[in-house]
């Protein structure tokens, strides 16, 4: 009894990882399993106008270390984002192959010893854990990051007051 209980959570842990992935990449458009062109043209064309936008920004700005550090910032994040989202577009079919083998193995495999079938347990708790710890420091980032500009101007306009 205790032991198909800890298979069917991992198993339960293993479907709803997968779910959460597909349902984050299908919101970009890099969904290997099926076709969301329109979705990731969307993506790709906005980032490359704003990777753009920022970097003519970062020519035609006044050169403080400033504007220097902040712009380089922002364009680097945006690179990376392009390039990973274009890696994910390229290498579509062996990323296909890879996450239905992936679901295919965790869902047949059988465990014979107890510690396997905990280290299947453990594993399988790890990536949604993952998912929710990103989602939470990005979300907290992006509110520091909106929230700093807000609280100069609001100290400017507490000086001007």
């Amino acid at each position: 009894m205790y032991v198909s209980t800890l298979i069917e959570i991992g198993i339960a842990n293993v479907m709803r990882s997968f779910n959460w992935s597909s349902n984050l990449l299908k919101c970009v458009g890099i969904w290997p399993l099926k076709n969301y062109d329109s979705i990731f043209f969307f993506f790709f064309t906005y980032l490359s106008l704003q990777f753009s936008v920022t970097f003519a920004q970062l020519i035609h700005s006044p050169k403080t270390i400033y504007n220097v550090v902040s712009t380089v910032g922002e364009t680097v994040f945006l690179m990376m984002t392009i390039i990973k989202i274009t890696i994910a577009r390229t290498k579509r079919e062996a990323l296909g192959k890879l996450f239905t083998e992936i679901k295919e193995y965790s869902l047949t495999e059988k465990y014979e010893t107890k510690e396997e079938k905990l280290m299947f347990l453990n594993y399988t708790k790890l990536p949604p854990y993952f998912i929710a710890i990103i989602a939470c420091s990005m979300t907290v980032s992006e509110f520091l990051y909106y929230t700093s500009g807000l609280t100069a101007g609001i100290q400017i306009e507490l000086l001007n007051y």
